[in-house]
């Protein structure tokens, strides 16, 4: 287990996780934050959003790859 530490307008929080995915969270924290030190809300918002939109995004090509193959097995 590894922490992980976020600065949010001056206030850190810690995130355990297991070390493979703190890995790469901490890749993910520094790109979506340019390797800020703290980090405003508005910018973890902005975050968010991107990050909401990816994974819809995702599942819509998952659904329609899901369809396909289920066409294709008739």
């Amino acid at each position: 287990m590894k922490k992980v530490t976020l600065k949010i307008e001056g206030k850190e929080y810690d995130i355990t996780l297991q070390d493979d995915i703190a890995k790469t969270m901490e890749r993910i924290i520094a790109a979506d934050f340019d390797h800020k030190n703290n980090v405003a809300i508005k910018e973890l918002l902005h975050a968010y959003i991107r990050t909401s939109i990816e994974k819809q995004t995702l599942q819509q090509e998952i659904d329609a790859i899901h369809q396909r193959l289920k066409s294709l097995s008739l």
